[in-house]
């Protein structure tokens, strides 16, 4: 009897230990810690964009003026934000990034030289090209076969052929098409509007409403 007593005793003090280390390593583990980044003017950051070799920031600020700061543009990090370099698009305001196989697209807000909206670089920023449709744009997102194109009143934009040619979704225009968010992985792709949400699983071909998400 006392050598079942023991048995149990060990198991239920060995199963303490267990759970006190596990309970314990987790709570002595590094706690994540946060600096704010103080070499990029960080009140103006649209959106953040990773890569394989850094982090790209699109900077816009909707008050700006020819000629001020800031400098309304694309940066790129390559350590982890300790500093930045400017790629260009200066003065333009960029609203998105998205970095897919080398190459960077940015959507842009202001008109600089007779051009906006849409731009590529497939090297860095030494270069870039506009290579949008003639409508404002939002969001940007891509798979392997097509480039999705958000705009603040014609919905959304797809291109096959890298951007030389574009196809609308919807015909006309309103405040009630403005995309607000598009989301893309080789699988599916969903973009969302003012009132609806919409899906497609052939790479832009087809569409349909995900109408549990409508008026959401």
């Amino acid at each position: 009897m006392k050598e079942v007593w023991k048995k149990k005793f060990y198991l239920q003090l060995l199963i303490f230990l267990v759970l006190f280390s596990l309970l314990y390593c987790d709570k002595t583990q590094a706690e994540p810690t946060w600096e704010k980044v103080t070499s990029l003017n960080s009140i103006y950051i649209k959106v953040l964009e990773p890569t394989p070799k850094g982090i790209l920031a699109g900077e816009h600020n909707p008050g700006y003026t020819s000629g001020t700061t800031p400098v309304n543009g694309v940066f790129f990090s390559k350590d982890f934000g300790k500093t930045w370099q400017s790629l260009g698009l200066n003065n333009r305001g960029v609203l998105d990034l998205k970095y897919f196989d080398g190459k960077i697209y940015a959507t842009t807000c202001y008109t600089i030289d007779h051009t906006n909206g849409l731009f590529l670089t497939d090297n860095m920023g030494e270069t870039w090209q506009n290579i949008g449709p003639p409508a404002s744009p939002t969001k940007v997102d891509r798979d392997s076969q097509t480039i999705y194109l958000g705009s603040l009143h014609y919905g959304l934009y797809t291109s096959f052929d890298e951007g030389s040619t574009w196809n609308k979704l919807f015909e006309g225009g309103s405040t009630d098409l403005r995309v607000y968010e598009v989301q893309s992985s080789e699988d599916v792709t969903l973009f969302s509007d003012l009132r609806k949400v919409y899906r497609t699983t052939d790479h832009g071909v087809t569409w349909e409403e995900v109408e549990a998400l409508s008026n959401k």
